[in-house]
């Protein structure tokens, strides 16, 4: 539905960020800050890399 609401489908998010929408693992909330993070020029350059995983 924030999807709907915003335009977008999970077609255009990241593969795992929508993988885990259609298996009902994110809240609504979350994909609502993830897209308003987006709007950030800096934000949407560096959400291009992937996530670096440090143990």
């Amino acid at each position: 539905m924030v999807l709907a609401k915003a335009g977008r489908s999970l077609k255009n998010l990241p593969k795992d960020l929508g993988a885990a929408i259609e298996a009902g693992r994110i809240l609504g909330a979350v994909v609502s800050r993830f897209l308003e993070l987006e709007k950030s020029p800096v934000l949407r350059w560096l959400m291009q890399f992937g996530a670096v995983v440090v143990m």
